[in-house]
């Protein structure tokens, strides 16, 4: 899963709306020092008023995000304006990040810009949208790159998914996806499938689950290669699974 965007729309009460709101870019890199605008999009010609606030930002085990407070890179932005009014629809906002704590750690720290705007649906009752603008603050110093697989594996038959753990040891924001993390199932010497993770991201320092669906009639007890590439070095782990 993506961290790029992330989105809380509620609706105060069941009640259709034309409006969707939206920002771009859907994810903000920054150094210290920097200044960023981003245009906002309510999708209605109505004169919105949208707040603004950052927020600090994390992920479960399973890559969706989390609100925290307080935040990693959070303290450290800085919002042109906390209420925006959005004419014909549209509005803009400027982020800036100003100067990082003396003997910051290197590398990426991430917080989040909600945006919320609120609008009178055909009922007149009250639909609120929020959507999150992720920002990413790369603070100067020696960029480190560090997967490293964990020993744990586990299956959930009912849902026909393989968890593995991976852990983020470097100081930027990683993503995984088919193209850097596979598990092949092998029985009696001959390769049966090849599974792909689902795509998600990994903020530095810390660990979660990659998820591997897998096809009902994959039944059994498999021999498990797990690889993980990293620049050009590949990363093997082997071992029996029961699925």
């Amino acid at each position: 899963m993506s961290i790029a965007t992330v989105v809380g729309a509620v609706a105060l009460a069941a009640a259709p709306t034309h409006a969707l709101l939206s920002v771009s870019p859907a994810h903000v890199d920054l150094v210290p020092g920097a200044r960023r605008v981003v245009a906002i999009d309510t999708g209605s010609t109505q004169g919105l008023a949208v707040a603004a606030r950052v927020a600090g930002l994390t992920l479960d085990a399973r890559g969706r995000p989390r609100l925290v407070r307080p935040g990693d890179a959070s303290p450290w932005l800085r919002l042109s304006s906390q209420t925006l009014r959005a004419v014909h629809g549209h509005a803009q906002l400027a982020i800036s990040v100003r100067r990082v704590p003396p003997h910051t750690a290197a590398g990426d720290h991430t917080a989040v810009v909600l945006l919320t705007a609120t609008q009178p649906g055909s009922r007149g009752v009250l639909v609120r949208m929020r959507v999150g603008l992720v920002v990413s603050v790369r603070v100067p110093g020696k960029v480190v790159h560090r997967l490293a697989l964990g020993a744990r594996v586990t299956v959930l038959r009912k849902r026909r998914t393989i968890e593995l753990v991976l852990a983020n040891r470097g100081n930027v924001t990683e993503h995984v996806d088919g193209s850097r993390l596979s598990v092949l199932l092998a029985r009696g010497g001959r390769t049966i499938a090849v599974l792909r993770p689902q795509r998600r991201e990994f903020l530095p320092r810390s660990q979660g689950l990659v998820l591997f669906g897998y096809a009902p009639q994959l039944r059994g007890v498999f021999t498990v290669r797990v690889g993980l590439w990293q620049s050009t070095v590949l990363t093997v782990r082997r071992f029996r699974l029961r699925l």
